[in-house]
Order: C-alpha cells, then structure tokens, then sequence
C-alpha cells in the first residue's frame, strides 16, 4: 500500500509499493524524455538496482555519478554535473531523478533548478532524514566556504517517492541522524507524536511507516503555508542555527564531521535551554527533552570552540538586520519564530549542550 499526500505543487507518494506512481509518471509525462538519475557511490552500490528493478521505465536512464559525502555539495560537484548533462544531451525536456540521501537531493535539485534555468526533478530519498526533511519542501543548496547552504533556489520537485526499502541499506548512525529531525517535529507541532517517540528504543527494530507519515504531515503544513520561509515555515529552523554552525565547523575541523541529524540533535538541545530562559519553556519539559535527545545520542563527543561556532552563527542566513534569529520552543508542541536571544545566552547554551554530551559519553 502506498500514501499519497497531496500538496499544492506535487504529491508525496508514501510506502512499499510507492514507486508504481513513478512508473506511472514516467509514463504519462516523460515517456519521450530524458532520463537522468543522480547518485553517489554508495547509492549507486546500495540502492541503484533496487529502483531499476521496481521502476522498469528508468532502464535506459542515465546514471550521473558523484563522491558521497556534504563537502561535495559545492559549486565544482554543479559545475560537474551541468558539463555531463549537456554532454548527455539534456534538454529542457529532461528529468533528473535524485536518489540519496539529503546531500543527493540538496546538489541534484539545484543543479535541475538552474540547468537551462531549470529542467523538471523528482526526489527518491534513501535515507531517513531524506524522508522526513531534505527531499520534502523545495529547498535546494549548496554549501559555500564552509557554510551550510549558503547558495540555493526555491524549486519544487515534480514528486517525491518515499519507499521504506532503502532503510535497510543504512547503518544506524545514519538512522539517528534521521531520527533526529522527527524529534523536531514532534517539538515543534505535536505533543501526542512526542509522546509516541518515548517508546522508540531501538530504532533498528522500529518500524518507520508511521513515523516517516506523521513527519510528512507536519513539515508539508509548514511548507504549503509559508513556501518562501518568510512567516511560519521558521518554525522547522529549531535547533538548526546551533545545529547548522556546529556541522560546518565539524565539517572545516573534524576528519570525520558530524551528521546533519547529530548536530541538529546538539542544537535542539542548546536551543531547548535558550527556550528556557528566553521564550518560557518549562523547565521541567526542558529536562524531558534532555533525556529523549541524550538517551539516542549519548555516543556522540563533538570538540569544538564555542566562540568559533558562535562566529558561524553570526554568518547565519536566517539572520536579520544583524540580529541572530531564533526559533524557539514554548512548549513541548508549540513554537515561536523570529526570536533574538542575547549573545551571551547563545555561548552559554552552546556550552551547557557540549558539556552534557562530553559528561554523557564519559559515563555511557
């Protein structure tokens, strides 16, 4: 059975047999066009014969490679893949499939919404974060000197095909990081959803279909009201302008960096407490919200200099007028956008966040 959840641009189509929709489209719409799919190498190792097999319509696709990982989401990866396109003779006509996870989907939808100012996508995501955040919403971006994002287009997708399946292919660390972004969901809109999340243990033995649909609800009612990020779209920004500055300097530092998912676990945490102190969050749900986020991410020991990171913040795109600019909780469920803490209370929240991880691993 599939799901399909209708929004005003495109369908999301949810569930084991999701891609018949996609041959169907295929069919009705692209049957003279063609076809590219995007990978990198791990999904064209893990997922790749997996689509060909359940989407016959894509055999004669042409596969556009790239190396894994977010230091690849920039503008020579663009560049790249611009050159293959035209050399592949892709027109305005053409689709470009994006099969991966966030950084597939973020690179592959750029690159579609500018290539001869912009060709059609659909988004196929393998991995958990991909199905409850980066494929959905129309955001698409690069990264650029170190900074999450900082070039990107608004461009809808023709589609987006969630399918379960891939969730076998990825290791848990890459299941957490998921993971982390319903939790800021269920933050951030819904307290009986946060409730169902204290009996997620073992997330190699949850099964996702309910989850990744009550994910898809809430971030499309945030994208169909504010498409543009203006108003209330902000709300999904919680726990990433910490998060977001901790996963660049992990990125410019860190042999290994950080995942997207596990820095914005870190940053929900340091927002949490700012949320204390600025936006009236209540501290025993602040204590709440500690234990959830530490107890599936005590693993993690992120080193980093806390006036660094708060000079990436100042960099952030969600500032205005030179302000830092916040989303931040009121209650577990509810939410308030556009808020300005003072700096000193953002360095504090950004040390209390490490040192809780620093103390939790040291005792795990």
């Amino acid at each position: 059975m599939s799901e399909i959840s209708k929004l005003d641009a495109y369908n999301i189509y949810t569930g084991d047999d999701s891609l018949k929709h996609l041959d169907r489209l295929v069919e009705e719409k692209y049957k003279n066009s063609k076809l590219f799919i995007l990978v990198d190498e791990n999904t064209r190792v893990f997922c790749l014969s997996e689509l060909i097999r359940l989407s016959e319509n894509l055999n004669d696709s042409v596969i556009l490679e790239f190396s894994p990982g977010d230091s690849n989401k920039s503008l020579r990866s663009c560049s790249d893949l611009w050159k293959r396109l035209s050399d592949n003779h892709a027109d305005r006509n053409s689709l470009l499939i994006n099969l991966g996870g966030g950084v597939v989907t973020d690179l592959g939808g750029f690159v579609a919404s500018v290539f001869m100012r912009g060709i059609d996508y659909l988004n196929i995501p393998t991995s958990l974060l991909g199905m409850v955040d980066s494929a959905l919403g129309g955001k698409t971006g690069i990264n650029y000197y170190g900074y999450k994002n900082m070039i990107g287009t608004f461009s809808n997708p023709v589609a987006v095909f969630i399918n379960p399946v891939f969730l076998k292919t990825l290791p848990e660390r890459e299941l957490k990081s998921g993971f982390a972004e319903i939790i800021k969901h269920a933050l951030i809109q819904n307290k009986s959803f946060w409730s169902d999340l204290h009996e997620v243990k073992d997330l190699s033995q949850t099964d996702f279909n309910k989850l990744i649909s009550k994910s898809v609800k809430i971030k499309s009612h945030f994208v169909e009201e504010d498409f543009l990020d203006r108003g209330s779209r902000r709300a999904l920004n919680f726990g990433h302008t910490v998060g977001h500055a901790l996963e660049s300097y992990s990125i410019l530092n860190h042999e290994e960096p950080v995942r997207h998912g596990e820095a914005v676990a870190i940053g929900m945490l340091a927002e949490s407490y700012i949320s204390t102190f600025h936006s009236g969050l209540p501290s025993e749900q602040f204590s709440e919200i500690q234990k959830m986020i530490i107890s599936h991410f005590k693993y993690l020991q992120l080193e980093a200099s806390v006036d660094k990171v708060m000079s990436i913040i100042s960099a952030d795109k969600k500032n205005e007028n030179s302000s830092h600019n916040f989303s931040l909780l009121t209650e577990i469920g509810a939410v308030v956008i556009n808020q300005q803490p003072p700096e000193n209370l953002i360095l504090e929240s950004v040390d209390f966040a490490l040192s809780l991880f620093r103390q939790a691993h040291s005792i795990k």
